[in-house]
């Protein structure tokens, strides 16, 4: 009867937690918006200047930008993932890669996540490369219930600009969550 009972138990543990548990992979893409206007996309100029996703950690993503502002010195302009657009709780940042031209922020509620110069960047070019944004913050990024991830692009120059980026992201157990693993253990 009490192995029937662990069993029991362990079942309803791991129901409690695969119910609760979500992932999901997000892509910049045209139908996500810009600050400026929607549908951004940056799409003759990768040729032999920014990277090609294809065969990297940006595979399946594409460039976007503000086509009106993206040649103006000091213009920043905010683009945000519509996958992760106010989710109904806490996700944490699993994986994110990104490359972008020239100064990149990633945001939510007003805090900064990551803040990363092109000049931090070997070789100063990070349009041109996969840049794995946990090289450059030193704790899990969450995006709090009800925010949304937001990409702030500054074009420190006055050429093209954009970005670029792929990420995985997965739900935050919550209280009520671990409390019913524990009920159920």
């Amino acid at each position: 009867m009490n192995f029937q009972k662990l069993i029991a138990a362990l079942m309803l543990g791991l129901a409690s937690t695969s119910a609760f548990a979500a992932t999901i992979t997000f892509v910049s893409a045209i139908d996500d918006k810009c600050r400026y206007m929607t549908g951004c996309l940056l799409n003759d100029q990768t040729t032999n200047t920014y990277i090609d996703p294809i065969g990297t950690e940006l595979e399946g993503a594409s460039w976007v930008q503000p086509t009106g502002v993206w040649k103006e010195a000091g213009v920043e302009y905010r683009v945000w993932e519509l996958d992760l657009n106010r989710p109904n709780q806490d996700m944490r940042i699993d994986s994110l890669f990104v490359s972008f031209d020239d100064d990149l922020q990633i945001r939510s509620k007003g805090k900064i996540l990551a803040d990363i110069n092109r000049y931090d960047v070997a070789g100063g070019n990070p349009w041109a490369q996969v840049i794995n944004v946990y090289d450059y913050v030193n704790s899990s990024m969450i995006l709090e219930k009800g925010g949304r991830l937001n990409f702030w692009v500054t074009n420190s120059g006055n050429g093209p600009t954009g970005i670029i980026y792929k990420g995985t992201a997965s739900t935050v157990s919550e209280p009520a969550a671990v409390a019913i693993l524990g009920l159920g253990l």
